[in-house]
């Protein structure tokens, strides 16, 4: 349920888990196995006991699941030394060689030789060091490498490839030591970072160091992240001091030590407010009001990160971690004075044949159609039917005393939920939230 007594406060925002599935997997060891979950509630891959580095092994196998646990099929890729493997937002699985050889397969596991390609002579004959997929500003799925040389070449669509390089940093004998992409505003750039040194690297321009707006100098970083809106960065030091800032450098949020230890495995983002640090046993959650809110687990877990969210994959269970929503927050909040949340009240006074419920109707008569909006954009951002189901009978019978309220939105809102909630049945197994839905 979607009530406060649920919720796990971090300062301004507060951090709400919902048990999705008990998994039917038997994976003993999750720390030994490398996991790709596809966006969007997709399809889980699985590579077990897999060392992925450039030296990587010649023979893999890698095994598809459902997000409920169920096994899908088996993927070989004999005679591939397997670097990286990631899904498309089209929910298409990549495999990438230490040879920038790219091969493709459906999420049934069926191979898609038409939509294979490479990432140039360059990584063929030198080398690949590392790569990401990405998500291009219009949408589509990226995919980015860095060369042995030091080069990094993209492509803004894995399925309609045009390969394009970076301009390089002059005068670095050191390797990259992190780096990731930024999509945004029609351009597409790559964030790296030297040691302490952070650079900006496009096509057109020249590369740019950028000036870091941090109190805190550190000596080097060891993982670079970007908020789902693409509009923060959590940068992590070998220290394992986080540190964010906007996207373009200019402004300074927090900073923190890492509470889950030295080995910090993951850096994500939970929604946009909050930082998400993992070292595959304890994870902790950090808004931008530096308060921390920290969790362990029985057993070694996956993460995958979702616009909204976390999944957290363990052996036994699947579990979705979101920022409570400001629409909930006004409604379920502890002496909440919000329209909405009288009208909560006047609906389920009204089921009780209470009288009260007219009295509340008439203490926010005036404002009848802020409170009937935000029920409904409470339903939406609600992961729990029963929620969603009191929230809409309050917004439909808010509509009674506003005949003249948004009723297109309110039907399209019970059709996609409905919708949404079906899906998510363990026949399908599809999990998806309104959000990641849009």
């Amino acid at each position: 349920m979607d009530e406060p007594i649920d919720w796990l406060p971090l300062g301004s925002v507060s951090v709400q888990k919902y048990e999705v599935y008990a998994l039917n997997w038997e994976k003993e060891a999750l720390d030994d196995s490398t996991l790709a979950v596809g966006p969007n509630a997709g399809t889980i891959a699985i590579a077990k006991g897999h060392s992925f580095s450039s030296e990587a092994a010649h023979s893999t196998v890698i095994q598809l699941y459902r997000q409920d646990g169920n096994f899908i099929a088996d993927i070989e890729l004999p005679n591939v030394s397997l670097l990286y493997f990631g899904w498309t937002f089209s929910n298409k699985l990549i495999c990438v060689s230490t040879t920038g050889r790219v091969l493709v397969y459906s999420s049934h596991g069926r191979r898609r030789p038409e939509l294979s390609f490479n990432m140039g002579m360059e990584a063929l004959e030198m080398g690949i060091e590392s790569c990401q997929v990405f998500r291009c500003h219009d949408g589509k799925t990226g995919l980015a490498v860095l060369c042995k040389t030091g080069r990094f070449y993209l492509t803004d669509d894995c399925e309609n490839v045009t390969l394009w390089r970076t301009r390089e940093v002059m005068g670095k004998t050191a390797s990259v030591k992190c780096w990731t992409v930024l999509s945004k505003d029609e351009q597409t750039k790559v964030i790296c970072a030297f040691g302490n040194e952070v650079y900006c690297l496009t096509r057109e321009l020249p590369s740019e160091e950028m000036e870091l707006p941090f109190p805190t100098t550190v000596k080097s970083y060891a993982a670079i992240s970007i908020s789902p809106n693409r509009m923060k960065l959590a940068l992590l030091s070998d220290g394992g001091l986080v540190q964010v800032c906007s996207a373009n450098f200019t402004e300074f949020y927090c900073e923190f030590h890492s509470v889950v230890g030295p080995n910090v495995r993951h850096v994500l983002w939970c929604g946009n407010e909050a930082v998400f640090l993992s070292d595959g046993f304890h994870c902790s959650f950090t808004g931008m009001d530096n308060e921390s809110l920290s969790l362990s687990f029985d057993s070694p877990h996956a993460v995958c990160q979702e616009i909204d969210g976390i999944r957290v994959f363990s052996a036994k269970a699947h579990e979705f971690f979101s920022l409570v929503h400001p629409s909930l927050s006004q409604i379920f909040d502890v002496g909440s004075l919000s329209p909405a949340a009288f009208l909560l009240i006047a609906y389920m006074e009204y089921t009780k044949r209470n009288y009260n419920a007219y009295e509340y109707v008439r203490m926010i008569h005036n404002q009848m159609h802020e409170a009937v909006l935000k029920c409904i954009e409470g339903a939406e951002n609600s992961f729990d039917p029963a929620t969603q189901k009191k929230l809409l009978h309050a917004a439909s019978f808010g509509k009674i005393f506003a005949p003249d309220a948004d009723v297109v939105r309110y039907t399209s809102t019970c059709r996609i939920l409905r919708t949404l909630n079906n899906l998510r049945h363990t026949r399908y197994a599809i999990p998806l939230t309104y959000c990641q839905d849009l």
